[in-house]
């Protein structure tokens, strides 16, 4: 079955003497060329490792690799232009945030291939050679008291930068669980673990055997593990050893657990890029890291190899200008469900790509992508001045931080390649990077903070730059600044309370900012109110019905002061009721329209402000009109007699009983009466009698005298008129 390319990734320097190449196939040969030359072939351990180059590169050359496995050889890659290392480079940005007995760090945009060092005081405690710009290693001893990291890069050209890390922070009182990503899948040789404390421990247990312990410099990465089994029950817990040569975690969290499923749990992939006629991209995620994915064009096969991430950015032969792509995982030899998307043209390149003012010593930069109609998404790489590759490859649909290596340097230039549907790449730019000023101006936090609020949002002037947040002068949270106008998002764990402090600071150049302006959390907002009648869907709802909902909060500090409720007629501008009130409920005061679909909401007000609307409106629709009341007169059967048996001896009484069992009283009505020989139908007498309206749930007997001598048996017959009409009758033999 044909290979796909793996990623040499970017970017190289002609300091570099290894390079890193990921999604390949683990077992698979990793041959990489210089100039077009191949200059080593080393087997791969691993679906993301660094290879030898075999040979000394300049600035200026092309490095790309293969793979070979079984027999069979892939494509090259997309090459990478070597950069001249910089005379003088710049300072890193921390990745990682230093702790309290922490043993990891990583750091963001060293020279290509140089090495980086890390000391407390004059003991190296740990380094790491840089080859893609990104330095990650463990060190020992953990920071203690006030102790820093002296961090130092040096390149093959003997220059130097030096800056230290701040002071180690204290442990949480208590460590939460690491979540484990799932599901887990039989034959998956890696997991993915999230929520962990910068430089913990982490340790996996399988079977409630301690099987693998491994160190983490950031919050969420994946691992290499043994083969998974259907029914394995894998666990995480995070800890911390404060002392050199603790047998055990001091400090630890309690277990995350999650069985391995069999690979009928496995899913199909997401596309993230638009498939393209001649593109040479397809973007995945949803993926297994370690995984096969094979993909197929009509059917056809047109390459695989190991995902190396859960978002993949795949090299495959150029697509056709017509087609249907298909996307799968394959674990213990059975495939998935595939993902399929046709191939779809498309225009030649973005409408614009902008990039955020560039600054010295910054590690990452800020594109955006111009638009018109829907966003389009294309793949994007940087260079410097030279042309040469400062960044990998990425895809990019409205905007994002792209990290590049080495760390910006004052006065140079650079430039965004883009690929799009149907064109060749396209060049935005050059872009100039300006001196960073000293001291730095400290950023903004100019949103009111509200209760509860997991996030705040910053404002920094400087792209790539670190920002770290404090509440109460406790560090909470850190993110790489996008720039000015926009603000960045700040994460963090723990909820904010009302009365917390909330400050920032921003770190560049390896120089720390004054903190911000203090801004103090109020109460939050109330929360969304939860409809509860009329119920969503409901039918045969009262014209002036009772609104109910609840409030969420009632019982917490931002309990809702008041209501403000809406209903509405689809399809129609303005509301039927727009209405504020201090209660859970409302009873309609305007009369609403039968048979008539309407929607209606909530949102809940306190002195912090407003919510938004419930999270989803309800929709009723009200019951049909009742109908128009009418009189219904009818006889009440039988016909009787008094004295009962009709002597023909004395004179006797016929009763017509009748009612109105309608809703509204009727009209005057007629009475007929008439009796006959049953055996030769000769009427020999009959009366007849006009009567008052009857009221709605009457009745009245309508009697008639009678003296008829004679033996023959008689017929009486009844018929009730109303304006000349008949509306019933009855009839009796005797």
């Amino acid at each position: 079955m044909p290979l796909l390319a793996p990623e040499l990734v970017a970017p190289l320097s002609d300091c570099s003497t290894r390079a890193r190449v990921r999604g390949n196939i683990a077992g698979a040969s990793i041959e990489i060329l210089v100039d077009g030359t191949q200059t080593s072939a080393t087997t791969a351990t691993s679906i993301d490792g660094t290879y030898p180059i075999g040979a000394a590169v300049a600035a200026g050359a092309t490095v790309t690799a293969r793979q070979r496995f079984n027999g069979e050889v892939s494509p090259v890659g997309m090459g990478v232009i070597v950069q001249k290392a910089p005379a003088q480079p710049a300072a890193l940005t921390l990745l990682s945030t230093p702790r309290h007995c922490g043993r990891a760090i990583r750091l963001q945009g060293a020279v290509p291939g140089a090495t980086v060092e890390a000391r407390i005081g004059a003991a190296l405690v740990g380094s790491d050679i840089a080859h893609t710009g990104i330095a990650g290693f463990t060190y020992d001893p953990p920071l203690t008291g006030d102790a820093v990291l002296a961090i130092r890069q040096s390149t093959c050209t003997g220059a130097t930068v030096n800056q230290q890390s701040p002071k180690g922070l204290p442990l949480p009182a208590t460590l939460a669980r690491p979540v484990i990503r799932t599901p887990l899948i039989e034959c998956q040789t890696t997991i993915t673990i999230d929520g962990v404390i910068d430089g913990a421990f982490v340790e996996l247990f399988r079977n409630g055997a301690l099987e693998k312990t491994y160190t983490f410099a950031e919050r969420r990465e994946w691992r290499r593990i043994a083969s998974l089994k259907a029914g394995d029950v894998i666990e995480v817990r995070q800890g911390f050893k404060c002392k050199k040569d603790s047998p055990a975690l001091e400090v630890a969290s309690t277990r995350r657990s999650a069985t391995v499923q069999t690979t009928a749990a496995l899913g199909a992939p997401l596309f993230t890029t638009l498939l393209c006629p001649g593109s040479p991209f397809v973007g995945l995620a949803g993926l297994i890291p370690g995984a096969r994915v094979v993909l197929s064009v009509d059917d056809k096969v047109i390459g695989e190899t190991d995902a190396a991430d859960s978002s993949v950015l795949l090299q495959v032969p150029a697509l056709p200008s017509s087609g249907r792509v298909r996307a799968w995982m394959r674990l213990c030899r059975k495939d998935g469900p595939a993902a399929s998307a046709d191939i779809t043209g498309g225009t030649g390149a973005p409408d614009g790509i902008t990039v955020a003012a560039l600054h010295q010593c910054a590690s990452h930069v800020y594109l955006t992508q111009e638009f018109t109609g829907q966003p389009k998404s294309c793949v994007v790489y940087v260079t410097n001045a030279a042309g040469q590759h400062i960044s990998s490859v990425h895809t990019l649909s409205l905007a994002r931080l792209v990290p590049v290596s080495p760390s910006l340097v004052a006065g140079d230039m650079i430039t965004v390649h883009a690929l799009a549907c149907g064109g060749s790449w396209k060049t935005y730019g050059p872009f100039p990077v300006t001196s960073t000023p000293t001291p730095l101006a400290p950023p903004e936090v100019p949103n009111q903070l509200y209760a509860e609020q997991k996030y705040v949002f910053v404002v920094s002037p400087y792209v790539g730059a670190r920002i770290d947040l404090f509440v109460n002068g406790a560090w909470r949270g850190w993110a790489i600044s996008t720039g000015t106008p926009g603000s960045t998002p700040v994460h963090f764990d723990v909820a904010l309370k009302t009365g917390d402090i909330v400050t920032a600071t921003q770190t560049l150049c390896g120089k720390v900012s004054k903190a911000s302006t203090r801004n103090t959390v109020v109460k939050a907002r109330p929360r969304a109110p939860v409809l509860v009648e009329p119920a969503d869907g409901a039918t045969g709802v009262a014209v002036q019905p009772t609104f109910r909902w609840q409030d969420p909060g009632a019982q917490l500090e931002n309990k809702a002061e008041s209501f403000r409720l809406r209903v509405w007629r689809p399809n129609e501008d303005g509301y039927v009721i727009d209405t504020t009130t201090t209660t859970t409920e409302f009873v309609s005061p305007t009369v609403l329209a039968h048979e008539t679909m309407y929607s209606w909401t909530v949102r809940a007000i306190n002195t912090s402000g407003e919510t938004a609307p419930s999270p989803s409106f309800a929709s009723f629709t009200t019951r049909a009109a009742a109908p128009a009341p009418t009189a219904l007169l009818r006889f009440v059967p039988p016909i009787n007699s008094a004295p009962p048996g009709f002597p023909r001896t004395q004179p006797f009484e016929i009763h017509a009983p009748l009612e109105n069992a309608g809703s509204a009283s009727s009209s005057a009505y007629t009475v007929w009466m008439a009796i006959f020989l049953h055996a030769t139908g000769e009427l020999v007498a009959q009366q007849q009698a006009t009567f008052d309206p009857l009221a709605a749930g009457s009745s009245m007997v309508v009697y008639w005298p009678v003296n008829i001598g004679g033996s023959e048996d008689l017929r009486i017959e009844a018929y009730l008129l109303v304006d000349d009409v008949q509306v019933d009758y009855m009839f009796r033999i005797v």
